[in-house]
This record gives C-alpha cells, sequence and structure tokens, in this order.
C-alpha cells in the first residue's frame, strides 16, 4: 500500500477469490521494518511464529485485523482481530493473523493452502 506496509495478510492469503478485504493495524509505527513493494507480497507462512512476550492489556500493545468477505457474491462475511506484545515484527503478526484466519472453517471459502 502506500503507507509501506504489506496488506497481504489474512484473507488475501489465506483465501482464493473472490474476496475483498480490508486490513488494520495499530501500534507497529509509521515506518516498517519490511516495506512492500508493488512486486512483494507476503508468503503463506509454513508454520506460526514464536511471538514471546506477556499478552498486553486490552488494546494496547500492537493490534492487526482482516475483515472482508469470502465467496461468490460476497456470501460470507469474515473477521479477525489479533493482539501482539508490544516489540512484536508486524511480520510475524501478519503470518500468525493469516494462519489463524486459514484455519477458519468457512464454508465455501476456497483455502489456498492445507495446513495439516
Amino acid at each position: 500500500g502506500t503507507d509501506r506496509y504489506h496488506q497481504t495478510f489474512g484473507i488475501p492469503t489465506a483465501f482464493g477469490r473472490p474476496w475483498t478485504a480490508k486490513q488494520g493495524w495499530w501500534g507497529f509505527g509509521d515506518q516498517p521494518a519490511d516495506v512492500c513493494s508493488a512486486q512483494t507480497a507476503l508468503p503463506m507462512p509454513a508454520a506460526a511464529p514464536a511471538i514471546r512476550g506477556a499478552m498486553p492489556a486490552l488494546m494496547t500493545g500492537r493490534v492487526l485485523h482482516s475483515t472482508g468477505t469470502v465467496g461468490d457474491g460476497d456470501r460470507l462475511i469474515v473477521a479477525v482481530l489479533t493482539q501482539y506484545p508490544s516489540g512484536t515484527r508486524f511480520t510475524d503478526a501478519a503470518a500468525a493473523i493469516t494462519l489463524l484466519m486459514r484455519s477458519l472453517p468457512v464454508p465455501e471459502g476456497i483455502q489456498l493452502f492445507d495446513v495439516r
């Protein structure tokens, strides 16, 4: 995106088209460590990253969400909000939410990868 953050986490990576998505984050700062470009996208993670630290109080620390629709005719609404300890890297949070999104039993959601 124009804000230099990758926005392919969650719905765009976990599900095949058709889908729509609105991504959001808070607490990761204005300068991402891994700047996105038109030629790059976050890959589907092979395994969940090790995220360490005490879970922060509600709505503090770092927050990442992926919301949108999945399936023909925008049939299903999917929304996942996640929270991470301060210091969590954006790429680790993006990998975690993508794997979580991928594990959801979404009827008619064409899941791109087998996570078994």
